[in-house]
């Protein structure tokens, strides 16, 4: 009679009934999703870190010596400026930054 996958059915109040392999019924409220979690993947402790994106090598690369012509300026300011500067570079030289 029943399949032995899970079958849904949607009633007028906005409930879901969903019907298990032993053919009950099981009441799920679509509109309270304030109860559910987002599962978390667990990351391979031992796989290979990937390597980082050009923009971050760019900053990394840029950060000491921008702070040493500017030792007052905030980190976060020089993160700004240093994004203005990412962001008015030209495609080609944002793929040389990729590739070092």
């Amino acid at each position: 009679m029943f399949d032995s996958g899970n079958t849904r059915t949607m009633d007028q109040s906005g409930q879901e009934d969903v019907f298990i392999e032993n053919g009950m019924s099981e009441k799920v409220d679509k509109n309270n999703v304030k109860g559910k979690k987002r599962i978390k993947c667990l990351r391979d402790k031992t796989a290979p870190r990937l390597p980082h994106s050009g923009y971050i090598q760019f900053l990394n690369d840029r950060r000491a010596q921008f702070r040493f012509e500017n030792p007052n300026l905030p980190f976060a300011e020089i993160t700004k400026v240093l994004a203005t500067e990412w962001n008015q570079l030209p495609a080609d030289k944002k793929q040389l930054e990729k590739m070092n």
